[in-house]
């Protein structure tokens, strides 16, 4: 039935069609008066003069306000409300629910008519309830669900894929639909969905699509923060796993336990990794990690075989992972019950790049330990007695050797990356002095940088005090300020931009250093982090929120590129510009629209970015979200104001753009984008593509 052409009678069907789009009532009454039937013919693409006049409400355009008169005229002359679109099977009534805006009259009119169906159910099994929470259309919940009686329907109507109202309302991130539906129809916010939906609960479809302002709208009315699926998951591990960074926080901060394992839903058995561990899997920057470490979980938790998060990130090459971790002061050289260490699980995989990182951080090797000095080795267990003992011997000479097997580290950069404080101001009292603090390893690692990697907060501030230059690069290009900004850390930049030194200096970290790698700055490493806590000191201190790095990229294009819902919303608040681009003529629009980050979009739009900017070849934005096939991003673009007809200077139009992509060209034609080519184009809708 879904794929039954329809068949129509021109001669009079298409005048009826002709008079709705027009809004014209007299011709309609006329040709009605002509022939009754008219009223429920069907047009080519199986719509109905009733079904056509709701699809205008989806069109922006001065027909509209028409449809509206004309919709509750077809009703006073008999149209059906219930026939279904052999096409899509939608109704009138889903038609006008999904449509959203201002139309309550409509909506009352449909739900009204007589021997309405409010049940019917279209190819994905939808209901008019569901696609009118779908679209956050509160005025059509409330009268749908008036006229439905409310009850246990509103919960126990799914669709194809298991999904209730609140549920889709939850999934689109529609706060206000979730509030109607809870209060004005009863809906649970804790009911499970069907097992093939893994007995999931709003709060946690909300969850895997970041809907932040859902998320607190479903705890404040009731929705379980530890309710788990039937993968074991609660919605904290569901928004790690979908790696939902906002989610994340937003749930941590409601009181979702950060300590949590995967558990079975039927009996709270634990039977698999706790989030730390299911970050270390999804998280690509690190800022997932580092929320769940600033709520109070533990980097060097163990779980089976006496494994740590940081051995697992090892084994599977996890780099910025294995960053965070050790940021958060993971032990880097605790062992299994194998005697495996995260190095030695990297080298059994032959993971070069974790191996290579996790040296340069200082994990020991198993010559490490037998190149030590005895003043090394008390220094890298924080012994101070013993090092004090060792001084006193006689042995001053040893404070600047190096472990030439070891990356050339000096007693006090052990001292450093353990956090002995201690022993820091014994070896630097002993004679080090500024040579010794500012020493550096093979890779140009300082013992302050060693202290920053590591997340030792109390060393990094002995050493400050005590002179240390923290404005030093390691071979990377990195500072001490950059790393702590890469790791999320906001504590030991507030410790390296405090700080008081020995001669009552403060505030000699240079806040805009560009790396001598890509002139990159801490700010663009804390956004591409999504570290929203970190820009903001950052600017607070004097951060330069528009610097450009290689190839004219701002920590806005950074947050974008990577996706950072957080951080471009800070960063535009704090007042960077929205309609730079980098030297391909990419602004942050591009990235986001690039990306398929629908959210995205609409938070530039909103924040100043122009939907119908082009770059200097006449490339719209709406042609690289058509390019990239991404509906949804389409109509955002659209409702956010962008052309889908505008060409490029070759005449290429976004329709061509998307030729590859039905879904996409579905959304444009829906929008109003048309076939035909415009400007110079001579191609035709199946042979011109877009240029890449």
């Amino acid at each position: 039935m879904g794929n039954k052409q329809p068949t129509a009678r021109n001669d009079i069907v298409e005048p009826i069609f002709c008079a709705v789009a027009n809004g014209d009532l007299d011709a309609i009454n006329t040709l009605v008066s002509r022939r009754a039937s008219v009223v429920d013919d069907c047009n080519a693409q199986g719509e109905t003069p009733l079904y056509f006049a709701t699809t205008l409400l989806h069109k922006n355009t001065t027909s509209t306000t028409a449809s509206v008169a004309v919709i509750k005229e077809l009703l006073k002359l008999g149209a059906d409300v219930n026939k279904l679109n052999p096409c899509n099977l939608m109704s009138p009534v889903m038609v006008a629910a999904e449509a959203g805006g201002d139309h309550a009259d409509v909506i009352a009119a449909l739900v009204a008519a007589k021997d309405v169906l409010l049940y019917q159910r279209n190819q994905e099994q939808m209901t008019a309830l569901m696609l009118a929470s779908m679209r956050g259309n509160v005025d059509a919940i409330k009268q749908l669900t008036t006229a439905m009686g409310g009850g246990s329907n509103v919960d126990d109507d799914v669709n194809a894929k298991g999904l209730n109202a609140l549920m889709l309302a939850a999934s689109s991130g529609h706060s206000d639909a979730v509030v109607a539906l809870i209060k004005s129809a009863g809906a649970d916010p804790n009911r499970r969905a069907p097992p093939h939906a893994k007995k999931m609960i709003p709060l946690m479809f909300a969850a895997i699509n970041d809907r932040v302002e859902a998320i607190h709208t479903l705890v404040q009315h009731g929705a379980d923060l530890e309710l788990v699926n039937s993968d074991g998951d609660t919605p904290l591990l569901c928004a790690v796993e979908h790696r939902r960074v906002s989610s994340v926080r937003a749930l941590l901060a409601l009181g979702a336990n950060p300590l949590v394992f995967r558990q079975s839903s039927e009996n709270n058995t634990v039977f698999g990794p706790n989030a730390v561990v299911v970050a270390v899997h999804h998280d690509i920057t690190g800022s997932m990690l580092a929320a769940l470490f600033a709520a109070g979980a533990d980097p060097n938790a163990r779980f089976e075989d006496q494994q740590t998060a940081l051995m697992v990130a090892s084994a599977y090459n996890r780099i910025p992972a294995i960053k965070t971790l050790i940021a958060y002061a993971a032990r880097i050289n605790d062992s299994d019950d194998s005697g495996n260490t995260a190095l030695r699980c990297a080298e059994h995989r032959r993971q070069t790049d974790a191996v290579k990182l996790l040296l340069q951080l200082g994990a020991n090797t198993p010559t490490t330990t037998t190149t030590l000095t005895e003043l090394m080795k008390a220094a890298s267990e924080g012994r101070a007695n013993d090092v004090s003992e060792v001084l006193a011997a006689g042995n001053n000479g040893d404070v600047n050797a190096v472990n030439p097997q070891h990356n050339n580290m000096t007693a006090l950069m052990y001292a450093a990356m353990g956090g002995h404080t201690d022993v820091i101001h014994i070896l630097v009292k002993a004679g080090g002095g500024a040579t010794l603090l500012d020493q550096a390893s093979s890779n140009g690692t300082t013992a302050l940088l060693y202290a920053t990697l590591h997340g030792r907060i109390a060393a990094m501030q002995a050493l400050l005090r005590l002179g240390a230059n923290a404005n030093l690069m390691n071979d990377q290009g990195t500072t001490p300020l950059m790393a702590a900004s890469e790791s999320g850390r906001s504590d030991a930049i507030t410790a390296l931009l405090t700080t008081i030194d020995g001669d009552g200096c403060c505030g000699a970290v240079d806040v805009n250093a560009a790396s001598s790698h890509r002139g990159t700055t801490a700010l663009m490493l804390a956004a591409k982090g999504d570290h929203v806590d970190v820009i903001r000191l950052l600017v607070q201190h004097g951060a330069h929120v528009d610097a450009t790095a290689a190839g004219e990229c701002t920590a806005l294009h950074t947050a974008a590129a990577n996706r950072c819902r957080g951080a471009v919303a800070v960063l535009l608040e704090l007042g960077a510009r929205v309609d730079l681009v980098d030297q391909l003529e990419f602004s942050a629009l591009t990235f986001a629209t690039v990306g398929g980050q629908a959210e995205l979009v609409k938070t530039l739009v909103a924040g100043g970015a122009d939907p119908n900017a082009k770059t200097s070849d006449g490339k719209s934005i709406m042609m690289f979200a058509a390019q990239g096939g991404n509906a949804e991003t389409i109509r955002v673009l659209a409702a956010c104001g962008a052309s889908v007809t505008g060409a490029d200077n070759a005449g290429t139009t976004p329709i061509q753009c998307a030729a590859e992509y039905q879904e996409a060209v579905d959304m444009l034609l829906k929008l109003g984008a048309k076939w035909e080519p415009v400007g110079k184009s001579k191609g035709s809708k199946t042979s011109r593509g877009c240029k890449k």
